[in-house]
């Protein structure tokens, strides 16, 4: 449970078991569902005690939270429901509206209104109508290639490999997608290059130098990770800005281990996108709602070829020589790398943990 979380009544927490009552009709109510090859959406409609309007919504839609402090994990409890005819589809959003006024015996002519728990801008006290019941409009999408996977899965994963959690964090919530592309480099030395073949008469093997400047392709795909849902105080280190220290600390770096099944060396992360989430529950303190991002991770990933078969330095430790127009690993005068390398996984990281497996 998320530390800022307002702590529901016992009485008003749901149970889909016994408090969920779809509606039907001779057409269903909410228009039903629309499946396509490029989108997938339906709506659910139910009726639901008024009291239970925040629980239930936290329930279909789910939310995440972090530890404040250690063991430092990311939580997905509850994880968004199912459709339960099309379980491909997960719910993502919730719609209500009171149905039936309820009179309150605690007012004095029984008026129905009840005393929020919430307080105003201003300190004074909230009230609302009272109602039986609420409409519920439940609406669920197919979010394509992501998996919704809980805590348990995550801590079984990371056990079997003998590994923090985090690192499996990428297992869960995250969607792929690589656009390959090629670009150009501009080739130094371009007098290595020499016709092989001319006019008559025959100009001969390697007789005539090409001297007009060379741009050399390069093939490199840029790999998008998006991962949704992470809560704010996990990923920042500021509780207003967000701040991910573990992301830039690792920005303009390549792997220095196996990364998402790429060898060490052949992913760089170039860039972060944020994307602000509300998290649909009460807060302790008004003032503080929970919020969370969906982040966008991107990478390039580049694997030129080798000129040294034997090395096993890949992709962004290697740089061409001209007159093989090969890829070798260089370094600086040190003996370092010219571009630096860093652990990614740590980019999935709890920002205040300071564990380095």
């Amino acid at each position: 449970m998320p530390a800022n979380e307002y702590v529901e009544d016992p009485a008003d927490l749901f149970d889909y078991q016994s408090d969920w009552l779809e509606m039907i009709d001779n057409t269903q109510p909410g228009g039903g569902g629309a499946l396509s090859l490029s989108g997938q959406d339906a709506i659910l409609v139910g009726l639901v005690p008024y009291n239970k309007i925040r629980t239930a919504a936290t329930y279909f839609v789910g939310h995440s939270y972090a530890d404040e402090g250690r063991p430092f994990r990311l939580h997905r409890d509850p994880l968004p429901q199912r459709h339960p005819t099309c379980p491909q589809m997960r719910a993502y959003a919730v719609g209500f509206v009171g149905l039936a006024p309820a009179s309150n015996p605690d007012n004095p002519n029984g008026e129905p209104y009840l005393v929020s728990p919430f307080t105003g801008p201003d300190g004074r006290q909230l009230y609302t109508a009272s109602y039986q019941k609420a409409i519920l409009t439940v609406r669920f999408k197919n979010f394509g290639r992501m998996r919704f996977l809980g805590d348990a899965a995550v801590e079984s994963a990371a056990a079997e490999v003998g590994v923090a959690p985090y690192r499996k964090e990428y297992l869960r919530f995250v969607r792929y997608n690589m656009e390959p592309a090629v670009e150009e480099l501009s080739a130094d030395g371009s007098s290595q290059l020499r016709f092989a073949e001319g006019p008559s008469p025959p100009l001969g093997p390697l007789s005539a130098a090409f001297t007009a400047p060379i741009a050399e392709l390069l093939a490199k795909a840029t790999l998008s990770v998006q991962c949704l849902n992470v809560p704010h105080e996990y990923v920042s280190s500021d509780s207003d800005i967000l701040v991910p220290d573990k992301v830039l600390a690792c920005l303009g770096k390549w792997n220095t281990r196996s990364f998402l099944g790429f060898p060490a060396g052949k992913i760089m992360l170039m860039a972060l996108k944020a994307e602000e989430v509300l998290f649909p529950i009460a807060t302790a303190d008004e003032d503080v709602p929970a919020t969370g991002w969906n982040l966008t991770f991107v990478f390039h990933h580049f694997d030129p070829p080798k000129g040294a078969v034997t090395t096993d330095k890949f992709g962004h430790r290697l740089f061409p020589w001209s007159r093989s127009g090969k890829w070798f690993w260089a370094t600086r005068a040190s003996g370092d790398d010219f571009y630096p390398g860093a652990d990614l996984y740590k980019v999935f990281q709890h920002v205040l943990d300071p564990s380095t497996p």
